[in-house]
C-alpha cells in the first residue's frame, strides 16, 4: 500500500501498478469465498491485481 501510494507520489499512473495481495485459501476455486477481499476472490482473480482495482480496498487500514 505505502510503496503503491510512494509511486503515485512520483507520477506513475495508477493503471501501471500492480500488487501482491494474500489471503488464506481453502478450495482455490473461489467457491468457498476463504480468499475474499471486497469484490475480489483472490484463487480466481490472482494474488496480482493492478492497484487501479483495489485502491478503494487497501485505503481500509484493518486490511
Amino acid at each position: 500500500r505505502l510503496t503503491a501510494r510512494a509511486l503515485l507520489a512520483r507520477g506513475l499512473p495508477a493503471h501501471r501498478i500492480q500488487v501482491s495481495l494474500e489471503r488464506n485459501m481453502r478450495c482455490g476455486t473461489g467457491h468457498c469465498g476463504h480468499c475474499q477481499l471486497g469484490p475480489l476472490l483472490l484463487c480466481r482473480d490472482g494474488p496480482v491485481v493492478g492497484y487501479h482495482r483495489t485502491r478503494s480496498l487497501l485505503a481500509v487500514r484493518e486490511l
